[in-house]
This record gives structure tokens, sequence and C-alpha cells, in this order.
């Protein structure tokens, strides 16, 4: 199933697979240059993900990317 983003406030989303709550993204204007940064949350590990981009567009790709690597894990 495709991954869905709610919207949480602003430019501020809540990522859900199949309706669980898998991570967030959200635009961190303070950053320079300003990025949209994201997080999986705590994978088999107990470590979060993380990543950022300089598009929304990017840092949705790159955080699918990373959940389908997660979910293919053992």
């Amino acid at each position: 199933m495709a991954l869905t983003m709610r919207t949480i406030g602003g430019r501020d989303y809540t990522i859900y697979d199949d309706g669980q709550h898998v991570g967030r993204i959200h635009y961190a204007p303070e950053r320079l240059p300003p990025r949209w940064v994201w997080k999986l949350l705590p994978t088999g590990n107990g470590l979060p993900i993380t990543g950022a981009a300089l598009g929304l567009e990017g840092a949705q790709a790159d955080l699918a990317a990373a959940w389908d690597a997660c979910k293919k894990r053992p």
C-alpha cells in the first residue's frame, strides 16, 4: 500500500502506511539552506532513520525508499 500524508499544521505532516503511523516530514526554515526534514519512527533496532531534502517531493521519495528498505529487513 502507498504511504499517505496527513497535515498536522502548516508545513508539518505525519506519514502513515495502511493506517500505521510510520514517520513525519516537516519544513525546517531555520536550516541553511531551508529544507524538508523527514524521520521514520524507530525501526527494529530501535533507532529512528532521518534525512533531509531541499523539496517536499524529494523528502517524500527519500522517506518512501527508506521505509521500503525497512520493510524488507528480516
